[in-house]
Parts: structure tokens; sequence; C-alpha cells
């Protein structure tokens, strides 16, 4: 036999050349981004919690019952307006079988909260806070409101439901409870 009479090697065989594919790349890309996107996404959605607003204490911005989406975070200041749930039983002075409250902040460590000038808006600092979440001139009424005057501490915040004359936590501030 002669050499012409075997098969070539397989590197010398003629085949079908593959070329690059940039639509190919692309979508392995996409398909890549996708799923890792979804992943943090889930991620981050397992560390949410729910819990029920109980009282009328915050509505008209959040019903009674209403059921909202919170995240435990240690933040480094919570700045003024913030909405923030409250775990009522980690103060000293709560009674049995207090559970979490949502209120407002409105004054933070150092800041001077009074109730009221003659349009019924609180003070802050000595500037006058108008607040359009609230009902009802806010919150306190024409011809019902307790006046107070509180020296935020450092390290505390001092919170308040949207209708003002509800709540017994809208006189005295809170300390900041962090978990770190």
């Amino acid at each position: 036999m002669t050499e012409t009479d075997f098969p070539a090697p397989p590197s010398e065989r003629p085949g079908p050349k593959r070329r690059f594919s940039p639509l190919l790349l692309v979508m392995i890309l996409v398909a890549i981004a996708g799923v890792g996107t979804g992943g943090y996404g889930f991620w981050t959605l397992m560390s949410y919690r729910m819990a029920s607003v109980p009282g009328e204490a915050m509505a008209p911005t959040i019903q009674p019952g209403a059921v909202v989406l919170y995240r435990w975070t240690a933040l480094p200041e919570i700045p003024r307006g913030s909405v923030v749930l409250m775990d009522l039983a980690a103060f000293p002075d709560s009674r049995p079988g207090e559970g979490r409250a949502v209120k407002r902040v409105i004054g933070v460590g150092g800041d001077q909260v009074v109730c009221c000038t003659s349009d019924n808006l609180i003070t802050v600092n000595g500037k006058p806070v108008k607040e359009p979440y609230t009902d009802d001139d806010n919150g306190y009424g024409r011809k019902e409101y307790r006046p107070f005057s509180v020296q935020v501490p450092p390290g505390a915040v001092f919170v308040v439901g949207d209708q003002r004359n509800r709540g017994r936590l809208s006189r005295r501030p809170r300390p900041v409870l962090r978990n770190m």
C-alpha cells in the first residue's frame, strides 16, 4: 500500500470551520448578569421581615392593621422625618406584653422640640415644622393639644405618631437602640 491510501491525520481533516459569534457572547453575558442580579435581589428580599401596624397613631400615612416590610439596619444617624418601627419591649418602662410601634422621628440628639405655635405647629430648634402628612392641623386639632418642651439627649430620638394626641410615646425622647 502507498501512503495515499490511508486517511489523513485528524488535524488535517477538512470540516466545518467554527466562527466567533458576538451574539452568542452577548446572550451568555446577559444570562450571567440576570442570574447574578436575581440572586442579589433574592438575598436582599430575604433580609426583610413583615410587621402589622397596631393602632391608629400613624393614620392616614399608615392605616391600622397594615403590614409593613422592615429590615434591621444600623444607621449612623436616623434623619428627621424617618418612619421607624420600634420594639417597645426593649425599653425599661414598657408594660408587659407591649409589642411594636411605628412612629415618625421629628427630633434627634441635641434638638429642642416644643409644642406648639399659635398655628399648632411643632418647632424644632425654634423653627416651625410644617408636616403635610398629619391630619387636623398637624394632628393636634384646634381645641385640644398638649404643650411640651423637650431637649433630646445625645444618642436619642424624639418620635411621634402622625395623630399626635393618640399616642403616649409622643412626650418623651427614646434612646436609639442599635444592633451592633
